[in-house]
């Protein structure tokens, strides 16, 4: 992934309605494909008219879900986790690279995790401090 920018919370937040829908479709459409190749599985295979179409429709979908995957790109945001619409914003603090990471549910930006940590080393952002990490130059202490 190309990166575009570095976000702040407050940056990030003001994208979520338009990087909400996004996730949204691409839970959809991901779930879509998922219950069609399922489908397209325990369909025996003498039905070969009904098996193509499964196939067409699965081939619609995953176009449609590669689009979205660009769109999100174009932003400079990288989807983690299909299921659970989890994406993650760059930002920057002391010199380094930093996730802000969302959750397709949550009302906004509310977690960050080192670059190499993933969903599970999130921390809570600061409160109060919807500039952060552009307006800070220290690290939030590790809320575990």
């Amino acid at each position: 992934m190309t990166r575009k920018r570095d976000y702040s919370v407050e940056q990030a937040n003001r994208t979520l309605p338009y990087v909400g829908t996004i996730v949204r479709e691409l839970m959809e459409r991901y779930a879509r494909i998922q219950s069609l190749s399922k489908e397209h599985h325990d369909t025996p295979r003498d039905h070969a008219e009904k098996r193509g179409r499964m196939r067409a429709l699965m081939q619609e979908e995953a176009a449609a879900l590669h689009a979205c995957h660009q769109e999100l790109q174009a932003l400079g945001i990288e989807l983690k986790d299909y299921e659970m619409g989890l994406v993650d914003f760059p930002a920057r603090i002391e010199g380094r690279t930093i996730h802000l990471c969302w959750k397709h549910g949550e009302p906004e930006i509310g977690h960050w995790h080192e670059v190499d940590a993933g969903f599970r080393g999130r921390h809570a952002v600061p409160a109060g401090e919807p500039g952060w990490p552009h307006k800070t130059t220290a690290a939030p202490a590790s809320q575990d």
